[in-house]
């Protein structure tokens, strides 16, 4: 069984992390009229134009060449954001994933 516990990428403390992360969905749902999800979601794996991609937060997302700070889910269009710094947490729209394209997600467990 998987065990991942949540945190934020570089969040000093526990309150920094929910800072960011409160900030970033808020920031998400904003930007792109979107209802997320509660899940926390630590990895997802997708296929893009026939080539496949994991996303898992904390690690450097190849499509981007940038770290993924969060992945977030809007429960009505069934889309998956890939936020990083410049892709929905700071700035920008995030990176798009649909649900047709998604082979595996893995949650946080706490």
């Amino acid at each position: 069984m998987f065990d991942m516990k949540f945190f934020i990428p570089a969040a000093k403390d526990a309150a920094q992390e929910k800072e960011v992360y409160e900030g970033t969905r808020k920031f998400v749902s904003q930007q792109m009229g979107a209802k997320l999800s509660p899940r926390r979601i630590y990895r997802l794996e997708f296929v893009h134009e026939g080539k496949a991609y994991t996303a898992t937060v904390g690690e450097t997302f190849e499509r981007l060449d940038e770290r993924v700070i969060a992945i977030l889910l809007d429960t009505v269009r069934d889309l998956y954001f890939i936020c990083t710094p410049n892709r929905g947490v700071l700035r920008g729209d995030p990176y798009l994933a649909g649900s047709s394209e998604i082979r595996s997600v893995e949650d946080f467990n706490a």
